[in-house]
């Protein structure tokens, strides 16, 4: 296990700032982390930041490991008078978590950045009615403390916000922090990167930090293009154990990966990646997909003639929230799987291609 002292790249990665749409600064971060653990890196023109870490076979198999870079967030809608801004959600964003967030606001008119608080009616002026309601985003506004001139200066309608939310180390080795869906699988990539430094491994990976997931898996059409990859890993979150969930629709943290099963997902490969994590004391469980993933994976089935793919999945508690949480032995075990991925035959790879 690596000593929770040394995740200083975790906390890097989920101070970025890359809502659904604005990724490209937090993209030109990760291509440099990628650089700094051995790999050529380089962000796309649609954003992705695709690292590759070069094989010694002849002809070297492609093999694409994907994790999404977007985060959910906010953007200017509008101004009120006194300093206050309106706002709309970008991608999946629960109203009711927002109020009493610090946030910051990217504000383009200067290229500066407007700190703020989401303010709402505190109780004693709601209504008996409007205080049984969940709030929504006509009540929800951002209280900067700028003068209006100033404000309308600095901060312009479309401009993005995200919450401010510092990481917080939980016992049993697990984190709190905004956006780990899914900078963790972005951390797990640079993990395998770095410990594949100086192992023999035929194939070519490439490690590929995509954009807009949160918009419907818009990133991978891009990389599926530059890369034409042989096969596709897909890595996101899953639905973590909390209380007031129903038994059988979440997982433990820290006990374990879900291997997705279902019929978009290539069945070989899943049972490939069973047996390698198996073969090397990496614990697994199956997660059933019976539909579409709702992860990049969709995606890269759709592009040219469909690439053959797979997910592994990481259990995180209240996702789409300013503080998920995560265990750190889930992080630290994909990114061993990848490793004794890589390391695989590019035949035994190319086997579970067939039917």
């Amino acid at each position: 296990m690596i000593p929770i002292s040394a995740h200083t790249l975790l906390e890097q990665l989920l101070n970025l700032r890359g809502v659904t749409g604005g990724e490209f600064s937090a993209a030109q971060a990760v291509a440099d982390m990628f650089r700094q653990v051995g790999c050529d890196a380089y962000v796309d023109e649609f954003g992705n930041a695709i690292a590759r870490l070069a094989g010694t076979g002849d002809s070297p198999f492609k093999l694409v490991i994907d994790s999404h870079l977007d985060e959910i967030g906010l953007m200017v809608t509008g101004y009120e008078d006194g300093g206050f801004l309106r706002i709309a959600k970008v991608s999946g964003v629960d109203p009711k978590t927002l109020p009493a967030c610090i946030v910051e606001v990217q504000a383009s008119g200067d290229n500066s950045i407007v700190p703020g608080v989401i303010g709402v009616k505190p109780p004693h002026l709601l209504s008996e009615e409007d205080r049984t309601k969940t709030p929504s985003f006509d009540i929800l506004f951002i209280d900067t403390g700028l003068a209006d001139e100033e404000l309308k200066a600095r901060v312009k309608i479309g401009d993005y916000v995200t919450p401010i939310q510092k990481i917080s180390y939980l016992a049993g080795q697990k984190v709190a922090a905004k956006a780990l869906d899914d900078r963790i699988g972005v951390y797990a990539m640079l993990l395998a990167a770095q410990q594949l430094q100086g192992v023999d491994h035929a194939i070519d990976m490439y490690f590929v930090a995509s954009v807009q997931e949160e918009r419907h898996d818009i990133g991978p059409v891009a990389v599926a293009a530059e890369v034409l990859p042989d096969m596709v890993i897909a890595l996101d979150v899953g639905f973590g154990d909390q209380e007031g969930t129903k038994p059988g629709s979440t997982s433990p943290l820290g006990e374990g990966l879900g291997i997705g099963f279902g019929p978009s997902t290539k069945r070989e490969l899943s049972l490939l990646l069973e047996k390698v994590a198996k073969d090397n004391e990496v614990p697994v469980h199956r997660d059933v997909n019976a539909g579409r993933t709702g992860t990049d994976k969709d995606s890269f089935d759709r592009t040219f003639r469909g690439i053959p793919s797979a997910t592994i999945s990481m259990p995180l508690r209240y996702m789409h929230t300013p503080a998920e949480v995560v265990s750190l032995k889930d992080i630290d075990n994909v990114a061993k799987l990848l490793v004794k991925l890589a390391t695989q035959d590019p035949e035994t790879l190319r086997g579970a291609l067939c039917y």
